[in-house]
Formats: structure tokens, sequence, C-alpha cells
């Protein structure tokens, strides 16, 4: 069983989407060093030091000239930035000298298309076919832009979507119609359409863009215009502009069932009331109700028993420079239940028993059982492995494997909204 907070995501006719979230606001009690003990409570970063936050994760730590490639996301639930994220990690490993800049469609208006060289946009689809609501005026602004406004942008698109759904990856279909126009080019690297969560096909993608991009003849630049837009357009916002990213902390007034459950079988209905005063956001009817997860106490216990390690150890968080409890990550922030290639490549890396090491033969195969993740990904006994296990699964299936709670956290993916 999954414990849940609910969150309201607010469509208007307008197109404006707008979060709730039904809990009680907490401060975070974190530590900046691992070697430290004294705690202290982390301040709430503006909307422009998150945005220059998440921008700069992967790029160079030291000022300098670099090479700056332009990273995108349009999403709805944070899947698409969670690739983008993914890009721009491998872009910086294999090219030191570039800087990956991640930003979200929906500061759109800082970016000129014409100082950059190369752009990469992983776009989600939603509803009927159509772009992540945050990202609308982007398109409508590429629409309506002049053709060939950008004609030395090189640009790839990797479209996300659900073959479930009619209009499978629309969004980013549409795109990158829009960048062909207003580059007058095509693509360096064709789109890729991802069936949900396809990490398998995704890589492809990310391995494709990156070999194109360490062959181009990148201009290198002393500053960002970049950070300083960001700097000078959001320093006034405050927090005003809900979004997905930016959600509105709002009090739940009443909360009652509308069935009755008698069995497993039957559907349980709830009626909910938020109170948005003083928001300025107004609820309409059809407006979708999400869900932020969190992961069941019992099953991040079971990992933690797995790791034997320290519930209260302290690890960087993915994407900022926090530390927290492996136990409040694990809880929180985490998605337990997806096995990536890297995550069992590194338990397999980490075997110490020759039981173990004879166990893994048996399951993937001589060449696999190194920790290359590269052959992992290309054994089809691992996706059969993979896809009926949870990360737990996988470390007690190999109990000699020393792996760390801090292993665990850099290759889990994140708990996104559903």
């Amino acid at each position: 069983m999954v414990s849940v907070t609910l969150i309201l995501l607010g469509f208007s006719a307008v197109g404006l989407c707008y979060v709730l979230w039904s809990i009680v606001q907490t401060k975070l009690d974190a530590r900046r060093d691992l070697k430290a003990t004294k705690s202290f409570t982390i301040s709430k970063e503006t909307e422009a030091e998150k945005a220059i936050r998440e921008m700069k994760e992967f790029c160079p730590e030291e000022d300098g000239r670099t090479q700056s490639v332009l990273v995108m996301y349009a999403t709805e639930y944070g899947f698409s930035k969670e690739v983008a994220r993914k890009v721009a990690e491998v872009l910086a490993e294999r090219m030191p000298d570039v800087a990956p800049r991640i930003i979200n469609a929906t500061h759109y208006s800082f970016i000129d298309l014409s100082k950059e060289q190369v752009c990469l946009l992983c776009c989600s689809t939603t509803g009927d076919g159509v772009i992540p609501t945050d990202s609308k005026e982007f398109y409508d602004a590429m629409s309506t832009g002049l053709d060939g406004s950008a004609p030395n942008l090189k640009f790839s698109v990797c479209a996300l979507g659900d073959r479930g759904y009619p209009h499978f990856c629309r969004g980013g279909q549409l795109f990158q119609s829009v960048l062909e126009s207003y580059t007058g080019s095509k693509p360096f690297v064709e789109m890729k359409e991802i069936d949900q969560e396809d990490w398998e096909e995704i890589d492809e993608w990310v391995e494709q863009v990156a070999g194109e991009v360490e062959t181009m003849s990148l201009e290198e630049c002393d500053s960002d215009y970049l950070e300083e837009a960001i700097k000078e357009g959001l320093h006034d916002s405050g927090d005003a502009n809900y979004s997905l990213a930016n959600p509105l902390h709002a009090p739940l007034k009443s909360k009652r069932p509308l069935t009755r459950v008698e069995s497993g079988e039957d559907k349980e209905t709830i009626h909910i009331e938020f109170d948005l005063s003083g928001s300025g956001l107004k609820y309409t009817c059809g407006d979708a109700l999400g869900i932020i997860a969190s992961n069941c106490p019992d099953e991040v216990n079971a990992l933690i028993e797995a790791l034997k390690c320290d519930p209260q150890t302290l690890v960087k968080a993915p994407g900022n420079d926090l530390y927290l409890p492996f136990e409040e990550l694990a809880l929180k922030y985490l998605d337990l239940k997806a096995v990536k290639p890297d995550f069992v490549a590194a338990v397999l890396g980490a075997i110490t028993s020759e039981d173990d090491r004879a166990h893994a033969k048996e399951i993937f195969g001589e060449s696999t059982v190194s920790g290359d993740v590269h052959h992992l990904k290309a054994n089809p006994a691992f996706h059969s492995f993979a896809s009926s296990r949870f990360m737990v699964d996988v470390l007690n299936s190999f109990p000699s494997a020393k792996v760390t709670a801090k292993t665990v956290v850099e290759h889990a993916r994140a708990l996104i909204p559903r």
C-alpha cells in the first residue's frame, strides 16, 4: 500500500495550471556537511534562486569559459524534468567544458534562442494530446515567431507519451514542428517517441544526442545571459505565479466519504474542500485531482534492513545541496519500485561472495556480472529480472553486495506526482 497526499491540478479556460497541497508546511531540519552534527533550518528559496540552482546543477562548478547547451523540459507531473536531468548529467560527464543548463519551458521569456547553439527539449503530452499547461505559452510564442529566427540553432526533441491514449506524443510532435519552422532546419538527432517510462529508449536518445554534441565545434563564452535574465525577471515575482513547480500550500477544510466501501473491489469516492482564500485562484468544474505519493513505511524499513544502514544516515538529496536522513529521502522522494540498470550494475559490482557471483551468472550470464551497465541494458535477462522486482528485492537477491544508502539515492528515480 502507498500512502498519499492529494494535490489539485487546476486547468482553467486559459490553461493556467495550479497545484494545491493539503499538507501542513514544515521546515526541514537538514545538514550540508556529512561530518557536521549541527542542524539548521533551510529557508525557502525564491523562485529565481530555485530556477538558477536547477539550471546550473550539472554546469562546471568554477566560472570560466564554457560551451553552453540548453536543456529544456515541458512537463505536467515532473517526468520530463527527470529526463532533462539525465541528458544534462551525461553531457557533463562526457564533456567537462560543456555547461548543460536545465530550464523549465515556463521560463521561456528569459531564453533568447538566437544566442543558443544547441537546444534539447524533453516534452510530455497531457490530456487529449495537448502540451503541458505550464509550457503552452512557450509554444504559442514559438508558433507566432518569425520563420528562420534562429538559423544557427541545432535541436533535438525527446517526446514522452502513453500509447494507451490517443494522440501519442503529440506534445513533442508539435514542438518539433515549430522548432523546424523557427530554425529552418531539421533536428540533428531524430525525435524519439517514448512510451511511458521506457528508459531503454530514453537512454538511446541520450546516447545519440551526446555523441553528436561531442562532435560539434561549439563557441565558448565567458558569461551566461540566461542566469542574469532569470535574476532580473524573477526577483520580484514572489509566489504569485502558482504552478506545479511553485504550488500553493492550502489548508484542507473538509474531507468526507461519498461511497460505502465494503470490499476490496469497491471504489472509494471522497469529497474534499480546500481553502483558496487570498490566492486569486478559482476552482473550475473539471479540474484534475493529482496525487503526491509517499512510500509505505514498511517498505522503507525493509530497504534499510537490507542495506544494514542507520536510517538517520545523512545523504545528499537529488538535485540540490541539502543532506537529509536516508529514511526521510526513501519515504518521500525516491521511487523504490523502479529498478534502473545502473542500480543493478552497482549491486553486481559490489558483490563480495562467490555464491552471489554464481547466482548472478545464472540470472544474467557470464558477460554481465561485472557491473557493466551497457551490457546489462542490452541483456534481455536484465529486463525480465527488473520488471518483477523492487530495489529492495535486488539487494536481497545478492545479500553480500556492499551497497550504501548513497548508492541507492544516486540510482533511484524521483518519486513524482501521479
